[in-house]
Order: C-alpha cells, then sequence, then structure tokens
C-alpha cells in the first residue's frame, strides 16, 4: 500500500525505489506497473480537462489504484 500512496502522490520512480528498497527501477515498475499505469491515466485526463478544446470536460472518476 506504501507504494500505491506514493504514486499516486505523484513521487518519480525512483524515489519510490529507494523508499521500498528495490535495487533498480525496472523492479519497481515491474511490480508496480498497474499503478504507474493509472497514475498516468489521471495525469492525462487532467491535462486534458486544463485545456480549452472545446469539448466538454470528462468528470468521471478513474479507478483508485491498489
Amino acid at each position: 500500500m506504501n507504494a500505491s500512496l506514493l504514486i499516486n502522490a505523484g513521487i518519480d520512480v525512483k524515489t519510490v525505489q529507494s523508499c521500498l528498497g528495490h535495487s533498480t527501477p525496472v523492479t519497481t515498475l515491474q511490480v508496480y506497473s498497474h499503478a504507474f499505469q493509472t497514475a498516468q491515466a489521471v495525469a492525462m485526463q487532467a491535462v486534458a480537462n486544463a485545456l480549452p478544446l472545446g469539448h466538454k470536460k470528462k468528470t468521471e472518476a478513474l479507478p483508485a489504484a491498489s
């Protein structure tokens, strides 16, 4: 759960790796790829919502990482 909290808070993979004691960021990405994918989707949606592209803003919630 600690890793998911860090990832969802926007902490970079190198810092998450260090906090978890993984030897490389690759290990962290392999184990927590689902959480990074969810965090990336949330970030991309936030950017899309911020851009005035003439589209309605999408407000539906994205799934929470576990």
